[in-house]
This record gives structure tokens, sequence and C-alpha cells, in this order.
């Protein structure tokens, strides 16, 4: 229940900022995924059932570019416990397929798969600028993650999974 309401206020944020709505890519029941964006966030509890699948505990927006950008870290998900995601790096593919120009739901039934099975994302950091002297200071740095798909949020060591996450 908490999670449906985190969901349904962040897409009401992202409304009121007039952009699309964020969609997750956390666990989803027996029935598959829900529909529309922001829906099937990262599930709770339960043990792992046949038809069930599982996700990372990403939240994704398509920004200016159409790139799938980073919108929210689930606290306790996988991608949280990896640590090395931020908000604003940017999905360029999964399992070595690229995901330049697919609609977010497309990308979003790559990431989810069999609870406990792995996924490897791959992400590109934007250029941090540097607004004294006008300049970027670094180029664009791309990493590769492998995470566990995950029906249940692991216990998280820090307070907040999010930057910027209100």
């Amino acid at each position: 229940m908490a999670q449906q309401q985190h969901q349904l206020l962040s897409g009401l944020r992202q409304q009121r900022a007039g952009r699309p709505a964020p969609l997750g890519v956390g666990g989803t029941g027996a029935g598959g995924a829900g529909a529309g964006t922001g829906a099937g966030g990262a599930a709770g509890g339960g043990e792992a059932k046949e038809g069930m699948k599982a996700g990372v505990g990403l939240f994704f927006v398509e920004n200016e570019e159409g790139l799938c950008e980073v919108d929210e870290i689930i606290c306790g998900s996988s991608a949280d416990a990896d640590g090395s995601i931020q908000v604003g790096d940017t999905l360029q593919a999964v399992d070595g397929e690229g995901v330049e120009g697919r609609d977010l739901t497309k990308v979003r039934e790559l990431i989810i798969g069999t609870p406990d099975s792995l996924v490897t994302l791959s992400f590109e950091r934007p250029r941090q600028y540097q607004p004294v002297t006008h300049k970027s200071v670094a180029a664009p740095h791309r990493y590769d993650v492998t995470l566990v798909r995950s029906l249940r949020r692991a216990p998280s060591s820090s307070p907040t999974a999010t930057a910027g996450s209100g």
C-alpha cells in the first residue's frame, strides 16, 4: 500500500514538473507487470512462484534527449545495495542489448526477469558542469553493473537511497 502511494506521488511530482511519470522496474506479481508508467515498482516480500518477475529497484523517465534516465533508486533494492548508480545516469544497454530509442515499457521488459537471476545494465553518467568556469569538467563516464533481480528489498545500510527525490 505504501509503495503504491509512493508511486502515485512520484507520478504526480513528475506530471507537475512537466515530465512523464517514472517507470518502475522492481518486482511484479504472478499476473505480470502493472499497466502504465509508474506501475509495478519495487514489490514486497513473498516466495518466488512460477510466473513471478523481479526487478532491480530503479525508476526511469525519458529525458529531453529521449534517453532512459534514472529517476529514483528504491531503498534496499539491489540497485541501492550496489551503490554505483546515481539519479540522472542514463541507461545505455541491458545485457549488451542497446536501449536507445526504445519505449520505457520495452526497456522494463528487458530488465525484469526470474527472481534471483542476474542482469547487467550499462550506464552513462553525464558530464559534470562547473558553473564558475562554465565548462564541463569531465567526459561522460560509462560503466556496467551486474545486479540480482529480487522480489524483496535487501536490508539497506544507507538512510536514503536517492539524491533529490523528495
